[in-house]
């Protein structure tokens, strides 16, 4: 019965979240037309293409995934903190970056107030806490915690993904930040491949992480996915994902960046 009410609790839609990226959806679409640009030009779908993925990986029952295998768990993680907040930030209307620009304080402030780079390290230290055997204790126990963690990662996140949305990627900064991005978030791609190697299941911290993680019953886990994943797999999996997303956002930033300032 505590399963049975333990899925269903996580079933639910975020209905606040899904409202939450419709009422984005709507001021970015009155800001567009307000200031006579397409909406559904190449910045539109960026911006509708990341809050559509946030409505779903965050707001729907497709969240269940994430807490029944590490795989499903580093691919959620990784689309919301290395593509969403990348393609949020290219999908900027271009009236709303010379308006920045004119006024100068926003930007003054992202560029050294707090440095993307600093961004860049706390990120990286805190999402290899973050997937340490007691950070995923601490943060599973409570709730408000959970949620806490992944709001600053998303922030940093954001803040750190602006000298590659912002920037041309022909220039010496930008290809040292992706250089100094990749070093940085590798331990934490890493971690779960280390897991796997030294023994998976038989690791007792991994033990401690999986009892957070994955659903309470491992019957009721075996109903939802029709197959079932070697737990050292799962974690060698999950390590790779996440590597190969990560390097996918870094590609897919000097494209896409190169695109949008042609136009």
């Amino acid at each position: 019965m505590a399963d049975l009410l333990w899925i269903e609790a996580r079933s639910s839609w975020n209905l606040l979240l899904v409202i939450s990226t419709m009422i984005m959806a709507i001021l970015y679409t009155c800001f567009v037309r307000r200031v006579k640009q397409k909406v559904f030009d190449r910045r539109g779908f960026l911006f509708f293409l990341g809050l559509f993925l946030t409505a779903l990986l965050l707001g729907t029952p497709l969240t269940l995934l994430s807490h029944i295998t590490f795989t499903f768990h580093m691919i959620q993680m990784s689309v919301i903190l290395f593509v969403v907040p990348l393609l949020l930030l290219l999908g900027m209307p271009e009236e709303l970056r010379r308006r920045m620009r004119k006024r100068g304080r926003i930007f003054h402030f992202i560029k050294w107030s707090v440095s993307a780079k600093l961004s860049l390290i706390l990120f990286s230290a805190l999402l290899f806490i973050y997937h340490l055997p007691f950070g995923i204790n601490a943060a599973f126990q409570l709730p408000g915690v959970h949620a806490g963690c992944l709001a600053v990662l998303f922030l940093l996140a954001l803040h750190m993904w602006t000298p590659l949305a912002f920037t041309s990627s022909k220039t010496i900064t930008y290809r040292r930040y992706t250089h100094w991005s990749s070093l940085l978030i590798m331990p934490s791609c890493f971690l779960f491949i280390v897991y796997a190697v030294i023994g998976g299941l038989d690791n007792p911290l991994l033990n401690q992480i999986l009892a957070n993680l994955c659903v309470p019953s491992k019957t009721i886990s075996h109903q939802l996915i029709p197959f079932q994943i070697n737990p050292r797999l799962d974690q060698f999996l999950a390590g790779a994902a996440m590597a190969c997303i990560h390097k996918s956002a870094l590609m897919m930033a000097g494209k896409l960046n190169s695109k949008i300032m042609k136009n």
